[in-house]
């Protein structure tokens, strides 16, 4: 449904007719709950704007710090990482693909998501109050088929007109609203119309603009900077120095001394020439460093991003490092999750009933977590965790364990250490008289035996090689000599024959004995 459509069948929606106003009386004669029904009917102070206050959002956006502060939090608000998400109100699960969720992101045909939430956002943090159209087949009733944001000075409440609502909201209490279309007063039905509003304590229907708080340092801060354009322009009317002649200077000698002047300081010279008497100079010592016009224009803005929560630096790019992640997480915490909390909710109130009774919109966590503490405490707390709780934690799936381990899987992993030790068999009795270790006779034994025959090897090898050597010096092949080996292993005998008939000077028969045990320490010098 187009929005204009939409738009003259509200229009044409009843709505109740105010109630005559009844005779004052004290407050304290009164009835509280008349009372509260009365302010919640007309407001507490409700009255005409006495203030252009366009002129005072005019000149807030000419301002750089509030342009800027503004906009960082509209970015943050539009970004991905903070889109809203559909909720069960009876399990609290999350609902994927829902209807909404396009609605959002495609909220008419002429706009964008993104834009829209930017829009509404700056009107919320310029007047304090922003407005969403909802579009509907008729008035409370049907799925919504498209968002329009309003321009939120061009719309104002109507407390007067509380009624009852229709369709989906027929057990509800609600106001319409008056939009100024080119100057026609039109009548919005309150049943499509998503108010947001910032607490106003002197007004129920009207949201405390932020710019109540920051307008002087506006204000200051933009006459300031007109006075340093002007400073700097060239039709400056403020000279730097005056430079006087004596009254008697006829006006041929006048016109040549200031051209003399003017040629001297023209070619840059620092010293002027001239007879004693004849000019004086006053300097005007008005300047910028001494009305501290830059000095106070930082204050401005500090004061500015106070109001608006922008933390110092976080714009300027001037932190890095802890300090950047410390000024994220301010800015997030204190800024910009409370307002998407909000406009999460505000949506719930009035848009989640036309999607059923069980739909509520939520807003995620964008606070940026500081990744060494949640190490610290991950460290801290996950030895009394089960290995299936830790891979819940860390997004993983439960592990995959054989039967037999299975049931380790419900173990905390800092017991894990007892059930290991509890699983093992016990060692066998020591018998009396045994020894422990190497130290035991049976272990003493061995050694000694191996040592033994090490040496049985060694001594072999060493007289073999002398005969080796001996024959092939007499032109013999030595492996055609027979040896007896006692302690060589038969396989050992074998290898050292196949080496030997092949060997072609003394170095290979040398070679022929290279694997044996003493060969690097006893024939070193062979």
């Amino acid at each position: 449904m187009k929005f204009a459509q939409a738009l003259r069948e509200l229009i044409s929606a009843p709505w109740t007719a105010p109630v005559p106003a009844s005779t004052k009386a004290p407050i304290g004669a009164a009835n509280f709950d008349s009372v509260l029904g009365q302010m919640t009917r007309y407001g507490q102070f409700r009255q005409m704007e006495t203030m252009d206050t366009d002129a005072a959002y005019k000149l807030a956006v000419t301002s750089a710090w509030v342009w800027s502060d503004i906009k960082l939090i509209a970015d943050r608000v539009a970004s991905r990482d903070a889109s809203l998400k559909v909720k069960a109100r009876s399990t609290g699960k999350e609902v994927e693909a829902h209807p909404f969720l396009q609605l959002l992101d495609e909220p008419n045909a002429f706009m964008s998501g993104s834009f829209l939430k930017r829009y509404t956002t700056w009107w919320l943090l310029l007047r304090g109050n922003s407005y969403l159209f909802v579009s509907t087949r008729r008035p409370g009733v049907g799925e919504p088929e498209e968002l329009w944001p309003l321009a939120a000075n061009m719309v104002r409440p109507l407390p007067e007109t509380l009624r009852r609502g229709q369709g989906i909201f027929r057990d509800i209490e609600l106001i319409d609203y008056e939009y100024n279309v080119n100057g026609s007063l039109e009548i919005l039905s309150g049943e499509n119309v998503i108010h947001f509003r910032s607490p106003n304590p002197f007004d129920w229907w009207e949201g405390l603009s932020p710019l109540t708080a920051a307008l002087i340092g506006v204000q200051m801060d933009h006459a300031q900077a007109v006075w340093q354009r002007d400073f700097f322009a060239e039709d400056n009317a403020i000279p730097s120095a005056i430079i006087s002649v004596p009254s008697t200077t006829s006006p041929v000698d006048f016109d040549r001394q200031r051209e003399i002047l003017r040629q001297q300081m023209k070619e840059g010279q620092k010293r002027l020439f001239t007879r004693s008497g004849d000019l004086t100079v006053e300097t005007i010592t008005q300047t910028l460093e001494q009305m501290q016009i830059i000095d106070s224009r930082k204050f401005n803005r500090d004061e500015i991003d106070r109001v608006y929560g922008v933390p110092e630096g976080l714009i300027s790019g001037g932190l890095s490092g802890d300090s950047r992640l410390a000024a994220e997480i301010a800015f997030a915490r204190n800024t910009v999750q409370p307002l998407i909390d909000y406009l999460a909710e505000q949506l719930s109130t009035d848009l989640a009933l036309y999607y059923g009774d069980d739909i509520m919109f939520g807003a995620p966590n964008v606070i940026p977590q500081d990744r060494s503490l949640e190490v610290q405490e991950y460290t801290t707390y996950s030895q009394d965790m089960t290995i299936d709780e830790n891979r819940e934690a860390r997004g993983l799936k439960p592990a995959e364990l054989p039967d037999d381990l299975a049931d380790l899987a419900t173990v905390p992993v800092r017991l894990l250490q007892y059930v290991a030790k509890a699983a093992e068999p016990p060692p066998p009795p020591p018998q009396a008289g045994d020894m422990i270790g190497s130290q035991a006779p049976a272990n003493q034994v061995d050694q000694q035996a191996g040592k033994a025959i090490d040496l049985a090897i060694d001594t072999e090898l060493k007289q073999w090689c002398k005969v080796a050597l001996k024959e092939f010096k007499a032109g013999r092949n030595p492996s055609k000599r027979d040896f007896a080996c006692v302690a060589i292993p038969k396989s050992r005998a074998l290898e050292i024959v196949d080496a030997l008939n092949l060997a072609e000077n003394e170095s290979e028969v040398k070679a022929a004995f290279d694997a044996a045990p003493f060969c690097l320490k006893l024939w070193a010098n062979y």
